[in-house]
């Protein structure tokens, strides 16, 4: 468990879509380590930023600067992303298993749904997908696998699509593109080798 600390904690000066009490708004924060001079920053949102007020305390944004706390995360994305998630579980959070995180797509999926995992810490999230993706594509036998779950959970087809059928979208990371078929509803989907591992189009 290392120690961190919040350096810093303001208003994302380029974000003029939102007030600053919005809880999209776009808020910097910087984390370090006591006994380091680095700061590393990144972005959240002025919901997470309530959070981390009524945790620590305190009424005013400056005042979280300085605030320390323990984590078992090294990358400080992560660090940050598991207090909060720590936080919203009401300070005592253990991570699922990565079976039971592929186990909610299924139910998810047989449902015709996208899944949640707004309750869970990106790590785990992601270390679940990572599983069964062979470097830039998505294992065929899970795959194959989980069309099986999904048909005999909800009677859901799940079977690859066209890419080109898809609208434009700026993905960064390895996608693989599906079609949820009931009846007659057809529900695209993608698999992503990223967090949200599962994105709905419309």
């Amino acid at each position: 468990m290392d120690i961190w600390k919040i350096a810093s904690v303001m208003r994302d000066p380029t974000d003029t879509n939102h007030l600053a009490t919005d809880p999209n708004a776009i808020y910097k924060y910087g984390l370090t380590k006591p006994s380091s001079c680095m700061v590393v920053q990144s972005d959240f949102h002025f919901s997470d930023v309530k959070l981390l007020k009524i945790h620590f305390d305190v009424h005013h944004t400056k005042n979280l600067t300085g605030k320390t706390f323990t984590s078992e995360r090294e990358f400080e994305l992560d660090v940050m992303d598991l207090l909060l998630t720590q936080i919203r579980h009401g300070g005592v959070y253990t991570p699922p298993s990565t079976k039971t995180v592929r186990d909610r797509i299924v139910c998810s999926l047989a449902n015709m749904e996208c899944p949640d995992f707004s309750d869970l810490d990106r790590k785990t999230v992601l270390q679940a997908i990572e599983e069964v993706w062979d470097n830039r594509s998505v294992n065929e036998k899970w795959l194959a696998r989980l069309a099986t779950k999904v048909d005999l959970l909800g009677g859901v087809i799940l079977r690859k699509a066209d890419r080109t059928s898809f609208p434009k979208l700026s993905l960064n990371q390895p996608s693989t593109y599906l079609e949820l078929i009931k009846n007659e509803k057809i529900q695209k989907c993608i698999l992503t080798l990223g967090n949200p591992p599962v994105i709905f189009v419309d």
